[in-house]
């Protein structure tokens, strides 16, 4: 923790609480004696500007390693260790040459070497060494892909558009959906360059082949099926029913949030591919479309590939429009019931929620449009509840009932539910929120690092 917190802090203060970690890792280091904790000791007090503790602790770790060859540790990271080791001694040259064999024997490991090229980058810049070198070892970038559903069954340019994109950027990790048109010919290609390719979509896989292929042919459907049956992971993020718009949104806003997510645990780069008809013209269009996708990608500042391509044929299908159906960011905080007039002043000051608020059993449910405007609520409230209370928060779809005998609308569905489910296994003075909530808000914003902590009858659940 001290580690991060100095990485967290402004420049001019991250020197001392480096030494702090430093000291605390040595200390765990004299009691287990593992290189872990030794080498982490030694990087530190180069972070925090005491060279001589530093080498003096490094050729230490680098003795450990060539007296302890059964130290109960991966090859991977005795490899990697080493190679830390050898960077702080002055040897840049064998420290190159041990991480890279470090990460062969390991080539999938990203989790593992994402933190180690985190790491050697702080202390090449700390050497004033150059770090360009580490690029060839670091994890593939992720991809979001989208276009729209009139593209050619044979479009060989978005076909080598896709393949160049994967050899030139690294792609390693592909999120999206699979309508018919420019979703199946780019999964296609993904996988045929064994791409690990994660589908998102707004209901069950055989409603969304029903709803947005078959409609264009029976070649696409084979197609859709055949994609199904390569091995790829799709994720329902709708409420079951045949998807609205709002779904579709939510299905696009997710998969783009996975690809930066994805990116964000491995230190590397999320890119956006979509397809387009230039004829189009500009706009964001219908939520969830590819426009609005391409719209929303390059608000973020992030990088992406528009390739052309004419529509063919009339107009695709369109989801059932329902105004009732809409996204809801919902939010459960606990609450003392003496702290609920201190609560309603801060929420005057917080986004507005799409219905009245609602207690139950010592938590209050708030419902908003989007995660951003839960996650500036929830900082608000943070400093009234205080540190202990816990919070819980989930992105999806609802139904607006307007109920005029009570006086104001009321949501319903069975996203309500699940906030509530996540409060009750948390710890307290946690804030913990559904994969889809942290996916919509890394689709919107930037800065927040949510840690996968567990899962909910198979949902993961992450921290923030």
């Amino acid at each position: 923790m001290l580690k991060e917190e100095a990485r967290a802090a402004q420049p001019a203060a991250r020197a001392p609480i480096y030494a702090k970690a430093a000291e605390a890792y040595a200390a765990a280091g004299a009691l287990s004696g593992a290189t872990h904790h030794l080498i982490n000791a030694a990087s530190l007090w180069r972070l925090a500007g005491d060279g001589s503790a530093s080498e003096a602790m490094a050729r230490r770790v680098l003795v450990s390693i060539d007296g302890d060859p059964d130290e109960p540790e991966t090859p991977y990271w005795r490899g990697a260790t080493r190679a830390e080791a050898l960077l702080l001694t002055g040897r840049p040259a064998e420290a190159r040459t041990a991480l890279a064999e470090a990460v062969a024997v390991a080539p999938r490991a990203y989790e593992d070497h994402a933190p180690t090229l985190r790491q050697f980058r702080l202390l090449c810049a700390a050497l004033g060494e150059p770090t360009d070198w580490l690029e060839a070892l670091a994890p593939p970038r992720s991809l979001h892909f989208a276009g729209h559903m009139s593209v050619r069954a044979d479009d060989a340019d978005v076909r080598a558009a896709v393949r160049a994109l994967v050899t030139t950027e690294r792609i390693g990790f592909a999120f999206g959906a699979l309508a018919a048109g420019a979703d199946i010919v780019v999964a296609e290609e993904l996988l045929e360059a064994g791409v690990e390719v994660d589908l998102v979509l707004p209901c069950d896989p055989e409603r969304f082949r029903a709803l947005s292929v078959t409609g264009l042919g029976a070649d696409w459907a084979r197609r859709y099926d055949a994609v199904l049956a390569g091995g790829v992971v799709a994720k329902v993020v709708g409420d079951g029913a045949p998807p609205t718009p709002a779904a579709l949104q939510l299905a696009a806003e997710a998969a783009m949030g996975l690809a930066i997510l994805r990116a964000q645990a491995l230190q590397s780069e999320a890119l956006q591919l979509v397809v387009l008809d230039p004829a189009d013209g500009q706009g964001a269009r219908e939520p969830g479309g590819a426009d609005w996708a391409s719209t929303r990608w390059a608000a973020g500042d992030r990088r992406q590939l528009v390739i052309p391509a004419a529509r063919e044929g009339g107009p695709p299908p369109e989801a059932p429009s329902d105004p009732s159906h809409l996204l809801a960011a919902l939010l459960t905080v606990e609450v003392d019931p003496e702290l609920l007039e201190s609560v309603a002043e801060a929420l005057v000051q917080a986004p507005a929620t799409l219905a009245p608020s609602a207690w139950m059993e010592g938590s209050l449910r708030l419902a908003f449009a989007d995660p951003v405007a839960a996650a500036d609520a929830a900082r608000r409230l943070r400093a009234v509840v205080g540190d202990a209370a816990r919070m819980a928060a989930h992105y999806g779809v609802v139904t607006r009932v307007e109920a005029a005998r009570l006086g104001a609308p009321i949501l319903a569905g069975v996203a309500l539910d699940l906030p509530r489910a996540i409060l009750a296994g948390m710890p307290p003075g946690a804030w913990h929120v559904s994969e889809t909530f942290a996916a919509g808000l890394a689709a919107a914003r930037t800065g927040d690092r949510p840690i996968v902590v567990g899962e909910l009858a198979g949902l993961p659940i992450l921290a923030l």
